[in-house]
């Protein structure tokens, strides 16, 4: 089995139980890109028909467990869901890695390729601009399980701020995030960005990896993307994202810069800890001093707006 050597036995066997008619798991790759989770694209042979592909999902973090239950709910909450691109179908589940040998997902293969490149990125990022805003068109009920996304931001305050590399001013952003009503029932994809996002080209084919989804304010999926992306891609990319999102919805997105503070938080204190994963994804022009400049110079004007 190519890219993260064998899987274990058990994984193996769950796999093959959860797929009709499967007689062995042929080959597999290990995805990269993802922080929160062993992903693996897998060939599963089946009697009297074509192999499958599936995609494992493996939570090696026991502690992750309520991942799997957050995306198996949210998939499922969009089943059937009338959109212009794919979301996965779930075709098993093992929240507390009972019967898989670690808290697991199992799905269905979205068509596609992760494209973060820094080159030629502007139709991308106006595509990942629409697919957002015809997810929130949906207004699909948020499943109970879902945690609210302001907590998000209270776990991360009490972590130690490095004193000697150049970042945001932080205690500003925290008096902003304090005085702004995050709250809401909409459900969120959580983890909204160009790195999950399926291409073929340059139309976008569908949005994976829903473990983060949450409750809340639309505004805060919105603002997330926008981070990532004044970091990934920087310049004028949140702005053109922000400008395809309001044309799809016909709606303009009130008091966008509190929000990008609250959404700045998810990096805090500092955004270093996302490098791996797109280094993962090939990104290796991206450096810390880089990424941190990007994100200084995002939250600098998210204060300056807000304070006008």
């Amino acid at each position: 089995m190519s890219g993260g050597g064998e899987l274990p036995p058990r994984a193996t066997a769950w796999v093959l139980s959860r797929v009709a008619g499967a007689t062995a798991v042929e080959s597999g790759t290990r995805l990269t890109g993802g922080l929160s989770a062993e992903t693996r694209l897998l060939a599963v042979a089946r009697r009297d028909d074509e192999p499958l592909q599936v995609v494992l999902k493996r939570f090696v973090e026991v502690s992750r467990g309520s991942c799997v239950a957050w995306e198996a709910d949210a998939l499922e909450a969009l089943a059937h869901a009338a959109l212009p691109y794919e979301v996965a179908r779930v075709l098993g589940r093992d929240d507390a890695g009972s019967e898989c040998d670690v808290p697991a997902l199992l799905m269905s293969r979205v068509p596609g390729r992760i494209a973060i490149e820094a080159d030629s990125w502007g139709a991308r990022v106006h595509a990942l601009g629409e697919a957002l805003a015809a997810f929130h068109h949906l207004e699909r009920p948020c499943p109970d399980s879902l945690p609210d996304y302001s907590q998000v931001g209270d776990k991360q305050r009490s972590k130690p701020v490095p004193d000697d590399v150049n970042l945001p001013d932080w205690s500003a952003v925290w008096r902003y995030v304090e005085r702004l009503d995050s709250g809401g029932g909409e459900l969120l994809h959580g983890d909204y960005h160009l790195g999950n996002a399926l291409f073929e080209g340059e139309r976008l084919t569908g949005v994976i990896d829903w473990a983060s989804a949450r409750r809340g304010r639309r505004e805060l999926d919105i603002a997330y993307c926008r981070v990532d992306l004044s970091m990934l891609l920087g310049g004028e990319a949140p702005d053109l994202f922000l400008a395809a999102y309001e044309s799809k919805a016909q709606r303009r997105v009130e008091d966008v810069s509190r929000f990008d503070l609250a959404a700045c938080l998810r990096a805090f204190p500092d955004p270093v800890s996302w490098l791996p994963g797109w280094l993962d994804a090939g990104r290796s022009d991206l450096t810390p001093p880089l990424i941190r400049e990007r994100l200084r110079d995002f939250v600098q004007n998210a204060l300056a707006r807000a304070r006008s």
